[in-house]
């Protein structure tokens, strides 16, 4: 009785996580229809506090894309320089219009792609706003 019970459970186990497993290696990677960059420069909002201070730097969001394209979750992953930048850079993560999906076999797939918000005061696109 025991062992059907645990070989149930694990049956179990494994099909709830596959619904939701989320791929770090697919045959075709997530990709925007549009310039991320130029996207991240348009809508970003220096926070007030990290202006002041005179805070720069790159932050890596990490971006859940589910299998229709949608962002699902954003995450900064790795180093963090403070001062609400986490903040909108998820802010700005989460504003993004839908991507299309990673693939395996041919099958659209939940993936993680790392996307690089950067912080820069004498920013190249003149992000130079302050919320």
């Amino acid at each position: 009785m025991y062992k059907v019970v645990s070989t149930l459970y694990i049956m179990l186990y494994l099909n709830i996580t596959n619904a939701q497993h989320v791929y770090t290696y697919v045959e075709r990677m997530p990709y925007a229809t549009y310039n991320v960059d130029s996207f991240i420069a348009k809508n970003l909002l220096y926070p007030e506090t990290a202006k002041k201070n005179g805070i720069e730097g790159r932050l890596s969001v990490r971006l859940t894309i589910t299998e229709t394209g949608s962002i699902d979750s954003a995450v900064v992953v790795g180093k963090r320089i403070g001062a609400g930048t986490e903040e909108e850079a998820i802010r700005i993560a989460k504003l993004m219009p839908s991507w299309q999906p990673a693939q395996v076999n041919g099958k659209p797939v939940r993936a993680y792609y790392v996307v690089p918000v950067v912080f820069r005061l004498d920013s190249i696109y003149g992000v130079t706003e302050s919320r």
